[in-house]
C-alpha cells in the first residue's frame, strides 16, 4: 500500500511539474486573450455603438477639425492614440463600420498590452509561463472590465498598466525597443503613465552604480515620460480644469486601504457572488477591515523579498493614480467606503483601477511556497480559471440605438447637405453631439 501511494504521489508530482513547465510565449498569449475577448464580447461587437468620449469628444472633434484633432488636448491632457484610431478608421473605412471597428481595435490593443506580463523576463516574479498567461487573461475578466475594455475612452487605464510592466521590469533584464514604443504611446495618451518616472530614473541610476553606464532605451524612456509630463503640465495650465486640490486626508487614506483590500482580496478571492452575499449578511464593514489587513500583509511579505521590491514600488506608485482620480473626481471617494459596496460596483470602471489581484497572489505563492511551488501553482491556475468563470461577459453598451442608422444619416448629410444637422445620440445617456454638414443645401435650411 505505501508503495502504491508512493507511485501515485510520484505520478501526480511529475504531471504537475509538466503542467507548470508548459511553455507559453508572448504571441500565443496575445492570441488567447484576443480570442477570449471576442467570445465574451460578441454581444458588444454585434450591437456596437459609441461610448462617452469616443463619440462626443474624439469623433465629434475629428468631424470638426480633421487630422489636427489628433493633437488637441482634452481636460488638460492629451489622448493621441484614441484620436489617431478614430482618424484612421473614419478616413479609411466606411462610417457604418466605425463602431464595430473601434471595438475590435480596442480588443486587439488590450490583448497586446495585457500580454506584456507573459514575456520571459518576468519569470523572476512568476516562474510558470502558464500561470503568467492566465494572469494576463484575468485582466480581461476583472471586475470593471465591462467598462474599461472595448472602448477608447478608458484605454488610458490599459496603457498605464503596460507602462507599469515596463517600469517594474527586473533590473537584470534589458528594456527592448517595444518597451520604448509602449512608453511613447502611453505617455502621449495616458497622463497617469508619467507617475512611473521614479522607477525609470532608478533604473538609470542603478546602471551608473553598476558601472554599466546609461543604456539608450531606459534613458530614452525616461526622457519621453518627462517630456510628456511637461507637455501635459503646459496643457493643463493653458486650459485650466476645475479640480479640488485639497482632499480630506483621513477619508482619502481610508479609501486607499479599502481599494486595496476590496480589489486584491475580496473581489479576487470571493468574486461578485461571494462579496454580494456576505454584504447582504451585513458583514461588509468587518470584511473591509480584514481585507485591508490582509492586503497590508501581502505588501509586507513582498517588501521582505528583495527580488520583489521593485514590483512593490510600482504598486505603490499605482496608488498615486487613485490619488489623481480623487483630485480630479472627488465624488469617486464615495466608491471606496468601508461600510458598503456601491450599486453596480462590479460593472463600474473604478473596480478595475487596481488590477493586481491574481498577480499579487501568484507572486505571494512564489515567495512563500518555493518547496511546494508546483502544487500551489496548479491550485492557483485552477483558482484563476474559476475566478474568470465567475465574471460576466462584456455586454453591449446599449441595444436601443443603432449605429448603422445613425451612420447612414450622417453620410446622407455629408454628401447632400440634407439634413444640415444630424443629432448623434450614444451611450451613456445623455451623451451625444450634433454633426453639421459642410455641404450647403438651400432646400434643407
Amino acid at each position: 500500500m505505501p508503495r502504491f501511494a508512493g507511485n501515485v504521489g510520484s505520478f501526480f508530482e511529475k504531471t504537475l511539474t509538466k503542467i507548470e513547465l508548459c511553455k507559453v510565449g508572448y504571441w500565443s498569449t496575445v492570441i488567447i486573450v484576443f480570442l477570449s475577448l471576442l467570445v465574451i464580447g460578441r454581444e458588444r461587437i454585434e450591437f456596437a455603438h459609441l461610448w462617452a468620449e469616443d463619440g462626443s469628444i474624439f469623433l465629434n472633434q475629428h468631424f470638426q477639425a480633421g487630422w489636427s484633432a489628433v493633437f488637441a488636448p482634452y481636460h488638460g491632457s492629451y489622448h493621441s492614440l484614441p484620436r489617431l484610431v478614430v482618424f484612421l478608421v473614419e478616413t479609411f473605412l466606411p462610417l457604418v463600420c466605425l463602431a464595430k471597428a473601434l471595438v475590435l481595435i480596442c480588443f486587439g490593443l488590450s490583448a497586446l498590452l495585457f500580454a506584456q506580463f507573459s514575456r520571459p523576463k518576468f519569470r523572476q516574479y512568476v516562474k510558470s509561463d502558464l500561470v503568467r498567461m492566465l494572469i494576463c487573461l484575468s485582466f480581461a475578466f476583472l471586475p470593471g472590465a465591462n467598462e474599461v475594455v472595448g472602448n477608447l475612452t478608458n484605454l488610458h487605464w490599459i496603457l498605464s498598466l503596460a507602462v507599469f510592466f515596463v517600469a517594474v521590469t527586473p533590473s537584470r533584464s534589458r528594456l527592448s525597443p517595444a518597451d520604448l514604443l509602449i512608453v511613447f504611446v502611453a505617455a502621449s495618451s495616458a497622463v497617469e503613465s508619467i507617475l512611473f518616472v521614479p522607477l525609470l530614473l532608478l533604473r538609470n541610476v542603478s546602471g551608473l552604480r553598476r558601472k554599466t553606464g546609461f543604456e539608450l532605451i531606459p534613458i530614452s524612456s525616461l526622457a519621453v515620460l518627462i517630456f510628456f509630463a511637461l507637455v501635459n503640465f503646459i496643457a493643463r495650465t493653458s486650459n485650466p480644469v476645475d479640480m479640488q486640490l485639497s482632499l480630506p486626508i483621513g477619508r482619502s487614506i481610508e479609501a486607499l486601504f479599502v481599494a486595496g483590500g476590496r480589489s486584491v482580496v475580496l473581489d479576487t478571492l470571493l468574486g461578485e457572488r461571494g462579496v454580494m452575499f456576505l454584504g447582504y449578511l451585513g458583514w461588509f464593514p468587518a470584511l473591509s477591515v480584514a481585507s485591508s489587513g490582509i492586503f497590508l500583509g501581502i505588501l509586507f511579505v513582498l517588501y521582505r523579498s528583495s527580488s520583489h521590491r521593485l514590483f512593490l514600488m510600482g504598486v505603490g506608485l499605482w496608488f498615486m493614480i487613485l490619488v489623481m482620480m480623487f483630485v480630479a473626481r472627488p465624488w469617486s471617494l464615495d466608491m471606496f467606503g468601508a461600510k458598503g459596496i456601491p450599486i453596480g460596483w462590479f460593472e463600474h470602471r473604478y473596480s478595475w483601477v487596481l488590477p493586481f489581484g491574481p498577480l499579487l497572489w501568484a507572486i505571494l505563492v512564489e515567495v512563500l511556497a518555493s518547496k511546494r511551488r508546483v502544487a500551489l501553482q496548479v491550485l492557483l491556475m485552477m483558482w484563476i480559471i474559476l475566478y474568470v468563470n465567475d465574471v460576466k461577459e462584456l455586454h453591449a453598451l446599449g441595444t436601443t440605438l443603432s449605429w448603422e442608422r445613425t451612420a447612414a444619416r450622417v453620410e446622407e448629410s455629408r454628401n447632400t447637405g440634407c439634413p444640415s444637422k444630424v443629432r448623434i445620440r450614444h451611450y451613456p445617456r445623455p451623451w451625444g453631439f450634433a454633426y453639421h454638414s459642410k455641404v450647403e443645401n438651400d432646400d434643407c435650411k
